[in-house]
């Protein structure tokens, strides 16, 4: 058999597979899945059906994204220390409230480009 043309440049280029386990989850015994629910952290890149991924072993900091338990469920928020290091939160309605419990802080947003969930 004849061939004719050119060989493909990537014929002798082969690129190692990507481990998403892996690379977005170094530590998983520490690391927890949260679906993101509501509109509220869009100003943020986090939208409704996104996919977090939560450290609880990395240290929070002032101004990371992370969830805190408010009220006896989750929430993802934007975290902000005072001086005395008070930990707050911006809820709906424009009000600063204080959380006593960061359960970890979010790593990585994984949301899709198209109209298909995760």
């Amino acid at each position: 058999m004849k061939t004719t043309g050119f060989a493909s440049p990537a014929t002798e280029y082969e690129q190692e597979r990507v481990d998403f386990n892996r690379a977005l989850r170094p530590f998983p015994a520490s690391e927890f899945e949260f679906r993101f629910k509501g509109h509220d952290m869009e100003s943020h890149h986090i939208q409704d059906g996104d996919l977090l991924i939560i450290d609880r072993s990395r240290k929070p900091s002032d101004g990371c994204i992370a969830v805190v338990v408010f009220e006896g469920g989750f929430l993802c928020r934007q975290i902000l220390f005072s001086k005395k290091w008070n930990c707050y939160v911006f809820l709906n309605g424009g009000r600063w409230e204080r959380v006593t419990e960061i359960f970890g802080v979010a790593t990585y947003n994984i949301h899709t480009l198209g109209g298909r969930q995760l």
